[in-house]
């Protein structure tokens, strides 16, 4: 199970809107599962076919498990946001590896002042700026949103006007000679090597490669998937915070409550002693009533 001749009929059968074959056989939280997969988009198929390829995903790939997935999230069960985040982790460790080493190599060949490739890598940022901006832009068109899209296009002419206006000052700084050996760059999101005097249409080719974007979406995705991580990580202590909260309210409550029960029973006792005092005075009057009528009756026979 997992093959890719399986993982392939997998695929066809969602594309058919048919249920696939894992996700009857299957739950999703089986071991078999790739549970990248359920989350999003699996870093192996990312950088299929790339210097960055580790190799097939070994695990089931299905899109039926995906939705059974997602639904029991809704639900509020435990999503696998963490192990999702380790395993794109792992290519963004690799990668950045890999440009560790090959920035310490081009420091024993760098002929370029640094200044000036400094300034390069300025313009070439440019142009990654622009294919970014453009590929928003025609996402925009395609969901419908054409005043958004014209606005974009429209900013993006100035981008590129800005960007030949740089690029010519930085040529004319170059030395004559061969470059292409002296002025060798590595990028710092997928790992590739370029030259610092490539002309914008291989700068393009790059920024729109498979390893490029691939990398790019992995490291997107993964600060995406490490704050949901978090989020789910502090879940546990904010439903603590508030039961902590609920209790000290309880507290509140319950010595409000006996402070009020303590005042009701002083005003109880206060009210008791009050008629106490009004009977005995009552009595006291009465007896001196009795005692005022007995002595005038006995001065009356005298």
């Amino acid at each position: 199970m997992g093959s890719a001749a399986e993982q392939a009929r997998a695929a066809l059968a969602a594309l058919m809107g048919q249920p696939d074959e894992f996700s009857q056989q299957l739950e999703y939280t089986d071991r078999s599962v790739c549970r990248s997969y359920l989350c999003g988009p699996c870093p192996v198929t990312l950088v299929e076919n790339t210097k960055l390829d580790a190799g097939p995903c070994n695990k089931v790939h299905s899109d039926g498990l995906r939705e059974k997935y997602q639904e029991a999230v809704k639900r509020g069960a435990a999503t696998y946001d963490n192990e999702w985040y380790r395993h794109l982790k792992e290519y963004i460790d690799e990668c950045d590896r890999k440009v560790a080493r090959a920035r310490k190599r081009l420091e024993q060949t760098q002929e370029l002042p640094e200044d000036l490739m400094a300034e390069g890598l300025a313009v070439q940022n440019m142009v990654e700026v622009i294919v970014n901006k453009t590929d928003r832009a025609e996402e925009l068109r395609e969901e419908g949103k054409l005043e958004e899209s014209s606005k974009l296009f429209a900013e993006i002419e100035e981008h590129k006007k800005v960007q030949a206006v740089a690029a010519a000052e930085f040529k004319s700084k170059l030395p004559s000679g061969n470059l292409q050996q002296q002025s060798l760059r590595v990028c710092d999101t997928c790992s590739c090597m370029l030259s610092i005097v490539d002309n914008d249409e291989r700068l393009v080719d790059h920024f729109k490669g498979r390893q490029h974007a691939g990398m790019q979406e992995i490291r997107k995705l993964a600060k995406a998937a490490e704050e949901s991580a978090r989020q789910q990580r502090d879940r546990p202590r904010d439903r603590e915070r508030e039961r902590s909260r609920d209790r000290g309210d309880r507290r509140d409550r319950d010595r409000n409550r006996d402070k009020d029960r303590d005042r009701s029973r002083r005003d109880g006792h206060r009210d008791r002693d009050r008629r106490d005092r009004d009977r005995d005075n009552r009595d006291r009057r009465s007896r001196d009533d009795r005692d005022r009528r007995s002595r005038d009756r006995d001065r009356d026979r005298k």
